[in-house]
């Protein structure tokens, strides 16, 4: 879906796209990132884990400091193989790299992944939904502390736990996009996130006044946005330029520019 989402201009779903007289930034997508990681795990299903593993140490350890292009890499990719003596040259020919490098979109190859991890991260979304809804209609002066000595539910130390010593960052950046589709999209019976002060309540749940991961603030900060909260998006202004510098790129700044309400 991430791929294809990038349709408007088809040459940059490509993972060798033609960028003559482009700017690379204009290019940029996670089009490398998601196509690409999803080619090595179809190689890894056709060759097993343990040949790719094995052709992954050697070609960093053979192309490190080196520059290379896509040319380089396939050969080098069919030449490990077939040396491998583990792999057929009719495997080898079976194994599209026009399609997969040069070609448009999702080459028709669907993996099955465990779905564990995101399943996780869906139950947490909805915990924390209805916390916002049921729990937090308190009245302004409760804390969160005041909403755990009154029960507000044991479910709520307990998420809180969850999210804090087992999620993963990328369960934690997944939960708030999942929390902004599900409370702020209303796509669950969940009511919508009322502004401010539930949402304050919601990042004070979360940690994430805690966080210095750039991932996660500019999640959360596409959240308020949506949300239209005034004060958590005047901190938007010092997370553009130190994100933008320290990343060495625009594609935070440029969606919470976009974001942003006129």
């Amino acid at each position: 879906r991430r791929v294809h989402g990038d349709m408007k201009v088809p040459e940059y779903t490509k993972l060798q796209p033609n960028l003559q007289g482009v700017d690379p930034g204009d290019a940029f997508s996670k089009v490398p990132y998601e196509k690409g990681s999803l080619f090595l795990f179809y190689l890894e299903t056709l060759v097993g884990q343990e040949l790719m593993l094995q052709w992954l140490q050697s070609y960093l350890k053979h192309f490190s400091g080196k520059a290379l292009d896509c040319k380089t890499w396939q050969e080098y990719l069919v030449q490990f193989l077939r040396n491998s003596g583990k792999v057929s040259d009719e495997l080898l020919a079976s194994i599209d790299f026009e399609t997969w490098l040069r070609g448009i979109g999702m080459p028709p190859f669907q993996p099955t992944f465990n779905t564990a991890l995101t399943d996780a991260c869906h139950k947490f979304a909805d915990l924390a939904c209805e916390l916002v809804v049921n729990v937090f209609q308190q009245e302004d002066g409760a804390t969160m502390g005041d909403l755990e000595a009154e029960g507000a539910g044991a479910s709520l130390g307990e998420g809180v736990q969850a999210y804090h010593t087992k999620f993963r960052t990328a369960q934690r950046i997944l939960t708030l996009q999942l929390i902004g589709q599900k409370a702020v999209g209303g796509t669950t019976a969940v009511a919508p996130i009322p502004r401010v002060r539930r949402m304050l309540r919601l990042k004070e749940l979360l940690g994430l006044h805690e966080t210095n991961n750039c991932e996660l603030k500019f999640s959360w900060f596409m959240l308020c946005i949506k949300c239209k909260v005034e004060d958590e998006m005047e901190k938007c202004s010092s997370f553009w330029p130190n994100t933008a510098a320290e990343s060495s790129s625009s594609r935070y700044t440029k969606v919470c520019i976009c974001g942003v309400p006129k």
